[in-house]
């Protein structure tokens, strides 16, 4: 019954824009200079995407 309650309130709130956004993910193309983000909203399924410039030391690894 929870779940039920949870899921017409989440409704709601997902109408009114207010979602319950999951972990960042990324895909990262090696031979290119961005990462694209996406996060998805744990109760309607609505995906966010975004693009973001690789920081210059990205992929750098320098050992001791």
């Amino acid at each position: 019954m929870a779940k039920e309650k949870n899921g017409i309130v989440g409704k709601i709130l997902c109408f009114l824009g207010i979602h319950k956004w999951g972990k960042k993910f990324g895909y990262d193309q090696v031979s290119s200079n961005v990462i694209d983000w996406k996060k998805r909203c744990e109760r309607c399924g609505k995906l966010k995407e975004w693009v973001e410039a690789k920081p210059e030391n990205y992929g750098n690894r320098k050992s001791k």
